[in-house]
């Protein structure tokens, strides 16, 4: 939740940016892919 004197529209428009860039929102949106591997010492 919010407080601001903003208009909705702008606060939406900021959201909508701060979901388009957010690397947590990218990992969720585009799964990237792992590999493991266990390596002798």
């Amino acid at each position: 939740q919010v407080e601001s004197d903003e208009l909705a529209e702008a606060l939406q428009k900021i959201k909508t940016r701060a979901d388009e860039r957010c690397p947590g929102v990218y990992c969720m949106r585009n799964p990237i892919a792992l590999t493991t591997e266990l390596v002798p010492a």
